[in-house]
């Protein structure tokens, strides 16, 4: 079965040497658009990820870690078919959950593209980032929020096609798949404010920072 509606992972079982497709890497969480894309950034058609890394048990740890100054739960670490080193993935997914207040970025680079998704949604050259709305999801404590990022860990040469526009909606085509299903998981997708599709990105000056949300015991920082 698969694990989110909508999702590619209900296909292409893993091989006999333990790589599999990119509708199965981060947890089965991708789009068939969002695996494409994982295919062009790597320029492949098989991985390896972590299978003991799902969108239920990274969702657990996010609730589970109340007390925690900032919890971080990584949802995928992706390597290429002949890659056997864990420790050095092509690009990593984390969901942080912040239990205080999070300084929003006052301007975007000139590099960045800025879509509006969730409270906050950007990409550059070497990954994107995602914040949205999850009150009653990661508990009762804490700073409302959950933020996801994509990260590069390798040189710009590892990566399949021109680094620029189309790289940078790679990243948020990817990222925006799995944000979308772990919102859900976490029984936050109403608030969340993610869009089923992926919008056009803004210029970074169309940038506004997010509004600051109150989180039990937070003060908002001096400015």
């Amino acid at each position: 079965m698969c694990a989110v509606a909508g999702t590619a992972a209900c296909t292409s079982p893993s091989g006999s040497d333990g790589t599999v497709p990119a509708s199965r890497v981060c947890g089965g969480t991708l789009t068939p658009e969002a695996a494409r894309a994982v295919e062009s950034l790597l320029g492949a058609r098989e991985f390896r990820d972590d299978a003991t890394l799902t969108a239920d048990r990274t969702a657990t740890r996010l609730r589970s870690s109340e007390g925690v100054n900032e919890s971080r739960s990584l949802l995928c670490a992706v390597r290429g078919a002949g890659d056997d080193d864990e420790e050095d993935p092509l690009f990593t997914i984390e969901f942080t959950h912040p239990d205080r207040w999070t300084n929003w970025p006052d301007r975007l680079g000139a590099d960045h593209a800025y879509y509006r998704v969730g409270l906050y949604g950007e990409a550059g050259p070497d990954g994107g980032s995602i914040a949205f709305r999850c009150g009653r999801g990661v508990g009762g404590s804490g700073f409302p929020v959950v933020a996801a990022s994509l990260e590069l860990h390798r040189n710009g040469s590892a990566y399949a096609g021109p680094p620029g526009r189309d790289r940078t909606r790679a990243f948020m085509t990817i990222l925006h798949a799995t944000t979308r299903a772990m919102a859900e998981n976490l029984n936050c997708g109403t608030e969340a404010t993610l869009p089923p599709h992926l919008p056009h990105p803004s210029p970074p000056s169309d940038y506004r920072r997010p509004p600051y949300l109150r989180g039990p015991g937070s003060e908002q920082p001096a400015k």
